[in-house]
């Protein structure tokens, strides 16, 4: 908008200049709130925003009745620092990618890693349950046993008994 308000002299377009301004200062400021991002790269972009609205703000004030030359010299020096901007910008856009991409794979990792243990606490549970319930099986036909061989001595010995009298 800057640009435009230099082609086309609107007052218009030098207050949305200020505006998107506003807004881009937001922006950079909400960013910062954010946790466990890289500092050093957002001051470097709000650092470089400053001196791009500098720039049009000298351009406002000085530079705009100046000579062609002056002018075009100015020009070039906002599109540098305009390409400097964008530059950043993409950096930081392509450094957020990263960081959601390697949390995605994180996540991915540590929802495999809980379906593994889950799946094997499953399989220790029914290899324990199996292993009770031989146990108690074992144990109960034991007592049978037992309950078996005294039944069949008793038996024994009361028909011996009765053989006798």
């Amino acid at each position: 908008y800057g640009m435009r308000y230099i082609i086309l002299k609107s007052q218009e377009m030098k207050s949305v200049f200020f505006e998107r301004d506003e807004e881009f200062k937001n922006q950079v400021e909400y960013i910062l709130a954010l946790p466990q991002l890289p500092d050093l790269s957002i001051h470097q972009l709000k650092s470089s925003q400053k001196e791009y609205t500098s720039l049009f703000l000298k351009w406002f004030e000085e530079i705009e009745n100046r000579p062609a030359e002056e002018k075009i010299d100015y020009e070039n020096q906002i599109k540098m620092k305009q390409g400097e901007l964008l530059i950043q910008v993409k950096r930081l856009n392509f450094m957020a990618h990263r960081n959601r991409d390697q949390k995605r794979v994180m996540t991915a990792n540590l929802g495999t890693r809980a379906f593994r243990v889950v799946a094997v606490l499953c399989a220790l549970s029914i290899l324990l349950g199996i292993g009770v319930a031989m146990l108690m099986t074992n144990y109960i036909s034991g007592a049978i046993t037992r309950l078996k061989i005294a039944t069949r001595q008793r038996s024994e010995e009361h028909t011996s008994e009765l053989q006798s009298h």
